[in-house]
C-alpha cells in the first residue's frame, strides 16, 4: 500500500492543478477532474481595451498501478473559450493536452502526447496575474506532441522534453530543465533548443535560464536570468541575441489577501533596427481568495516597448477553480 500511494504522487506531480475534485482514490487507481474559469478586463494605454473570458480549462488525469513500482498514467485537457473570435476562427473548445505513459518508482515518468514544454513548466519568476512573464525567453510557448520525462522529489525536480518535427512549422524541440531545493532556497536552471525547417522559414533558437527563489513564512522572492540566441537561416540580418533579468516577489498580508510585484528588463541585439533595443516591464497588484475557490485581482503595469513607446496599463479579473 505504501508504495502505491507514493507512486500516485510521482505520476501526478508534474502536471497536477492546484485544486482538483477526486473521483477515485484507492491503492491501485486514482482519477480526478479539475477546471479553471477566468474573466479579465485590460485597460490599455493607446489601444482598445480587452475584455475576455478565455484562458479557461477543464481536464482529467488518472493513473493505474500494474505492480507496486510500475503504473500507467494518462491525461486530457481542453481550453474553454467563452467568447471565441469568429474572425480568427477560434473554437469554443480546443483539445490542448493529451498524453499517456508509464512511471517507474524512483526513476520517474515518461509520457507521449501533446504536452506543455519543459521550459513552460519550469518557468522564469512571475507572480503576475495579467502583465508579467516577459522575461521568459523560451522559444516555444505552446503545447505540441512530444516525449516528456519528469522526476520529482521534495528536493530535486527534472523535466525534459523532446518534440518531433511536425505541424506547419516542422519544429523540433529539445529541452532539459530542473530545480533543487536547499531549505528555503530553490535553484532552478535549464537549457533548450528549437529548430524550425520549412521552405519559407528556417530558424534555430538556443536558450538558457537560471533562477533563484527564496520562500520564508509570508513572503517569496525570486530572480531570473534568461538568454536566447535566435538565428534566422534565411536572413542573418534578423539574427537576435536577447538577455532578460527579472526580480519579483509576493507577500501574504492575510491568509486570503496577497500583494505582488515585479520588474523585468529585456535587452535585444540585432542588425535589424526593429529587432534591436531595450524593453522594460513593471507590474504591481493584489489578489483576494474567497472560500479557496474564487479569486479576484487587480493589477497596474508600466511597459516600455522595443520601439521606445511608454505605456501605462491596468487590469482586473476573477477566476474560479475546482
Amino acid at each position: 500500500m505504501q508504495k502505491r500511494l507514493i507512486q500516485a504522487g510521482v505520476l501526478l506531480a508534474f502536471s497536477s492543478p492546484s485544486m482538483a475534485y477526486t473521483l477515485i482514490d484507492t491503492d491501485i487507481a486514482y482519477w480526478n477532474v479539475y477546471g479553471t474559469l477566468k474573466a479579465s478586463a485590460k485597460f490599455l494605454d493607446g489601444r482598445d481595451n480587452d475584455y475576455t473570458f478565455g484562458d479557461s480549462e477543464i481536464g482529467t488525469r488518472a493513473r493505474y498501478s500494474i505492480f507496486d513500482t510500475l503504473s500507467i498514467a494518462a491525461g486530457v485537457e481542453a481550453n474553454v473559450n467563452l467568447d471565441p473570435d469568429e474572425e480568427r476562427d477560434e473554437d469554443d473548445l480546443d483539445m490542448s493536452e493529451y498524453y499517456a505513459g508509464i512511471s517507474l518508482q524512483n526513476f520517474g515518468t515518461v509520457t507521449y502526447g501533446k504536452h506543455a514544454t519543459s521550459s513552460d513548466d519550469v518557468a522564469a519568476v512571475d507572480y503576475s496575474e495579467i502583465y508579467g512573464g516577459k522575461a521568459s525567453l523560451n522559444a516555444v510557448g505552446e503545447k505540441d506532441e512530444a516525449i516528456k520525462y519528469t522526476y520529482n522529489t521534495e528536493l530535486l525536480r527534472l523535466n525534459a522534453t523532446y518534440g518531433f518535427p511536425n505541424g506547419d512549422n516542422q519544429r523540433e524541440l529539445k529541452e532539459l530543465f530542473g530545480s533543487y531545493r536547499i531549505i528555503d532556497l530553490k535553484i532552478q536552471a535549464g537549457i533548450g533548443n528549437s529548430k524550425t525547417e520549412t521552405t519559407y522559414r528556417r530558424q534555430e533558437s538556443t536558450y538558457t535560464q537560471l533562477s533563484f527563489f527564496y520562500n520564508y513564512i509570508d513572503y517569496e522572492l525570486g530572480t531570473t536570468y534568461y538568454y536566447n540566441k535566435s538565428e534566422n537561416k534565411n536572413n542573418s540580418l534578423r539574427d537576435q541575441d536577447s538577455h532578460a533579468l527579472a526580480f519579483a516577489g509576493q507577500l501574504a498580508i492575510t491568509p486570503d489577501l496577497t500583494s505582488f510585484g515585479g520588474i523585468e528588463y529585456i535587452t535585444r541585439e540585432s542588425k535589424t533596427d526593429s529587432l534591436d533595443g531595450d524593453e522594460q516591464n513593471v507590474y504591481l497588484g493584489a489578489k483576494y481568495l474567497f472560500a479557496d475557490l474564487i479569486r479576484v485581482y487587480a493589477e497596474a503595469n508600466y511597459r516600455k516597448t522595443l520601439s521606445g513607446e511608454s505605456q501605462m496599463n491596468y487590469g482586473i479579473g476573477a477566476g474560479m477553480s475546482f
